[in-house]
């Protein structure tokens, strides 16, 4: 048995639970291949210039089964690294957590990422007694390399040094969000994603990324249980920097 789920639904649930409207361009299109053409605005000298360009596109599919088993309901998430189960979530919750995570592991495969690293935690005794890198020089770097920057996401176990620097201004926003908006340090509005513990903070505009995702979900059931099929692409668009901190 097959039905479809419009955006007004589910999708629209799940898009409350991702940031990606908050700094990329998310467009809504209602086949899994074909042509659409983006608008962009460049300012030179005193005049604006708007171009138009087209992007050939497939989407990439993501499938979630929900299964019955006793008196627990299963989800299990076809990630790349392998099936994930969880247990008793709801589905809107289950594609919100599986899309931050697939877009967060796309923007380490961007091929055009400037990548930066920064030795904290593993320094030689020599280094730690001279040449100590504390947590407010790892501040000053952060700014420096998202200088041109508008926002940067942060793993959650960088969070305590963010969150103890005098240069952030939290945010007065409600943090629904699974990756959240946790303030301001200088220019740069920063995330959290709560299930990283990479060391890498990565770095964008809201021009670096254009999100493709079909406004529609395909739902399948069958003797597996009910399986719901999200149909997604990340593209590379403009600047992305990356700061792996060791």
């Amino acid at each position: 048995m097959e039905q479809t789920l419009t955006s007004e639904s589910l999708i629209g649930r799940i898009s409350k639970m991702t940031i990606f409207d908050q700094f990329a361009q998310t467009i809504f299109v209602e086949h899994p291949s074909g042509v659409i053409e983006v608008e962009r605005s460049q300012k030179e000298a005193n005049t604006i210039k708007f171009l138009r360009t087209e992007i050939v596109y497939q989407l990439k599919n993501h499938r979630i089964i929900s299964k019955k088993m006793n008196s627990s309901n299963l989800m299990i998430s076809d990630l790349t690294e392998g099936q994930t189960i969880s247990v008793d979530k709801s589905i809107c919750k289950c594609a919100s957590t599986d899309l931050n995570k697939l877009f967060i592991r796309e923007l380490g495969r961007f091929k055009d990422t400037e990548q930066h690293s920064y030795n904290l935690f593993r320094q030689s005794l020599f280094n730690k007694i001279f040449n100590k890198n504390t947590q407010s020089d790892l501040i000053e770097e952060f700014i420096k390399i998202g200088k041109d920057m508008s926002w940067a996401i942060v793993p959650y176990n960088l969070l305590h040094v963010i969150y103890s620097s005098p240069k952030l201004v939290l945010s007065k926003e409600d943090n629904d969000k699974i990756i959240y908006h946790l303030g301001q340090v200088e220019n740069i509005s920063v995330y959290v994603n709560p299930d990283d513990t990479s060391g890498k903070i990565y770095f964008g505009t809201y021009d670096s990324i254009i999100i493709l995702t079909n406004d529609k979900v395909n739902v399948i059931e069958d003797y597996h249980g009910i399986n719901y099929n999200f149909q997604y692409l990340f593209i590379e668009d403009g600047p992305i920097k990356s700061l792996q901190v060791v």
